[in-house]
């Protein structure tokens, strides 16, 4: 079966970092900046997913420099993560929101199922836990030219940093336990439901829609505390927001409660957050599916319009 990869050609993410070293600064951003306009040129589909969330961001039909502006984005975020992966220099600015209680159980070196989402360059989190903080594993989808990861994975080899592949999902559950067992820190994305089978409905970009809820499932079997974090790429340097950590209740059925409840206060952040940086939401596959209920009523209320 072939394995999925990651847009862009052949050898893309290693032409990167030899013209990052062989270009002047200036030249190096305007050919990023380019790239990213023959990017989003030849992806309708990442064109049309990004037309669809900037509409609902934006609050009107984004123009094509909009549009350009947010594959630039992304581009310029992905340059960061390279780099970053090349040098070990991965510098975040301490968090914003509930940053002390974050940084404080980050600190204390405890067990932390540890979430975001592909909203700016969040990847760099996990790496950051795994270099003196604690060990942690992080769950990705493993794709053809995942190199982003490989330069990370090999640059914090023995600091802790373990990789859990997503791809097959009877290996998931075991690689999970073994991983907690040997009292790593979970560090997973929140927002695909692709490869998630607990997945639930919350209020998110004007509709009801379907997200992961792995994490707090996870957090009622084993304990844990969830904590989540967002980072963004600025001029000022890595910003970064953590809302307020979730600790599990006694029993599964309160935690899995509260926890609803969690998710849903933080999906708010989120919006707020992308209010202040809308260019920085990178599901480039289409805004999370409005829940069946919520779809069956949709389109009961389009038929009666028509009739």
């Amino acid at each position: 079966m072939k394995r999925k990869r990651n847009p862009g050609p052949v050898g893309g993410y290693h032409i990167l970092i030899f013209l990052y070293h062989a270009l002047p600064d200036f030249a190096f951003d305007t050919l990023v900046r380019y790239g990213a306009l023959l990017a989003m040129l030849a992806m309708k589909k990442q064109r049309e997913a990004s037309r669809e969330y900037l509409r609902i961001a934006l609050g009107k039909e984004p123009d094509f420099c909009e549009i350009w502006k947010h594959f630039d984005c992304f581009a310029q975020t992905l340059v960061l993560r390279l780099i970053a992966g090349k040098y070990k220099n991965a510098k975040l600015i301490h968090p914003q929101g509930h940053g002390e209680e974050f940084m404080s159980l980050v600190r204390s070196g405890a067990q932390v199922l540890y979430g975001t989402f592909h909203i700016g360059c969040s990847d760099l989190l996990g790496f950051c836990l795994a270099d003196g903080f604690c060990p942690i594993s992080m769950i990705r989808l493993k794709v053809g030219n995942s190199h982003d990861v490989e330069r990370f994975t090999r640059h914090y080899k023995g600091l802790g940093l373990n990789i859990i592949w997503v791809n097959n999902p009877q290996e998931i559950i075991l690689g999970i336990n073994n991983a907690i067992q040997r009292k790593d820190s979970i560090a997973m994305q929140c927002d695909r439901v692709d490869y998630s089978s607990k997945n639930e409905s919350f209020l998110f970009m004007g509709a009801r829609r379907s997200f992961p809820f792995t994490i707090y499932h996870l957090s009622a079997i084993y304990r844990l505390p969830v904590a989540f974090c967002f980072s963004f790429n600025t001029k000022d340097g890595v910003i970064t927001h953590a809302p307020a950590p979730f600790y599990p209740a006694e029993s599964k059925k309160e935690t899995l409660r509260l926890g609803r409840k969690h998710f849903q206060k933080l999906l708010t952040e989120v919006e707020e957050l992308l209010r202040e940086y809308p260019y920085h939401w990178f599901n480039f596959d289409g805004l999370n599916p409005i829940a069946n209920d919520d779809a069956k009523l949709e389109r009961q209320l389009s038929a009666s319009a028509c009739q």
